[in-house]
């Protein structure tokens, strides 16, 4: 709720502001409101949603991205950004509305004694029909151990079921963010005139947008059914085809004429997009949620979010300087050994999670189990 009031301010100052600094202060905070909301949605989800619809629910959140780009790109065409602004403001305010109507999160409940509320709350999530008293018993068995264990510190850091989780975690955010993902989307337009296609710039761009649109929405029927690691290095690979076909097109543009001048670009960045959409979207944010130990969560959640948003800030602010520094052929060349380094990456250490409660994940991590449950070795 605090986030999209925030969303609601920002807006209204986006909309209304007369000077370049309140245009500023505005995307201030609704990129501060961006960054409580990204943080905290998977792990709602994460603490509610049942083992084997976590990882699809976890995706409406990057579906609900690739949404709101579609709609921005589309309302940009025909709207002034003071009108895009207000209708920002004015979804926010009525997002916030319906959060009345959402439940806290039972194992926050129970972690703050409020034992009732919490049955309460899984029995609203479950359903009235639903047999919860198993799950009701795991929370609270898993809950009661959290309680008698001293509060989070960071010396803990050097303990395996912390630092484990949180390095993978941090290296997943690093992927999605080095691998090009938010600078390709930010400089599309860019990349098409570039290529050729100025005339055709904003067109290609709403195209790219509606391919994100499609392959997140069709990630949500297999990631919970293929897993997270097959998905990652799918992914991966895919956009790492992608990324050489467009070095390979800057390489030889001078070479390259009539329709596959056109043609190739377009469908490179195209299957960039479909394969991250397929898995680096929302699979970084569904494990920053799912395998931190419910204690630390806030804390190590925090440090993984803000590492994304850190290195976001810095590929978009630094990415045309590298294209100058490394050419265009070089840039994508670059990405796509990023994006080959997270198929190895995956395959040699990121665990599957994919059907297991949160409970069972802090348990992989466990200094005992650890060195016993390899990546490959998981279901």
């Amino acid at each position: 709720m605090a986030g999209n009031a925030l969303f609601v301010c920002g807006w209204i100052l986006v909309a209304c502001g007369k000077s370049l600094a309140a245009l500023v202060a505005g995307r201030a905070i609704t990129g501060l409101a961006v960054g409580v909301l990204v943080l905290v949605n998977p792990i709602y989800l994460a603490e509610t949603v049942l083992p084997n619809l976590r990882g699809a629910l976890t995706s409406v959140l990057q579906l609900s991205v690739a949404v709101g780009i579609v709609l921005s790109f589309s309302a940009g065409t025909a709207m002034t950004y003071r009108a895009l602004a207000i209708m920002g403001a004015c979804m926010s305010g009525a997002f916030a509305l319906v959060l009345f109507l959402v439940p806290e999160t039972p194992r926050w409940y129970f972690r703050n004694g409020k034992t009732e509320k919490g049955m309460a709350a899984l029995k609203k999530l479950r359903g009235a029909c639903a047999h919860v008293e198993a799950e009701l018993n795991q929370i609270q068995e898993r809950i009661s151990a959290e309680m008698r264990e001293p509060e989070f510190s960071f010396s803990e850091f050097r303990t395996e079921r912390i630092y484990r989780p949180l390095l993978i975690s941090i290296a997943l955010m690093l992927f999605q963010v080095w691998s090009g993902s938010f600078a390709v989307t930010a400089y599309a337009a860019i990349i098409f005139d570039n290529a050729g296609l100025s005339d055709k710039a904003t067109t290609v761009s709403i195209g790219l947008s509606l391919v994100q649109f499609t392959f997140t929405a069709g990630s949500m029927f297999i990631i919970d059914r293929n897993g997270r690691r097959p998905l990652l290095m799918a992914a991966g690979a895919g956009m790492s085809l992608a990324c050489i076909a467009m070095s390979l097109f800057y390489f030889y543009s001078d070479r390259i004429h009539g329709t596959g001048a056109i043609a190739m670009p377009i469908l490179a960045i195209y299957v960039y997009s479909a394969a991250y959409s397929l898995g680096l979207g929302a699979i970084p944010w569904l494990f920053m949620a799912e395998a931190f130990p419910g204690r630390a969560r806030a804390v190590l959640s925090s440090i993984s979010a803000s590492s994304n948003w850190l290195n976001a800030f810095l590929n978009t602010r630094y990415f045309a300087e590298m294209v100058m520094a490394m050419t265009n052929a070089g840039m994508f060349l670059f990405l796509a050994v990023v994006c080959l380094l997270l198929v190895v990456f995956t395959h040699f250490v990121v665990p599957e999670t994919k059907g297991k409660t949160l409970e069972q994940i802090e348990q992989i991590f466990d200094s005992k189990q650890a060195r016993s449950e390899r990546p490959l070795q998981s279901q």
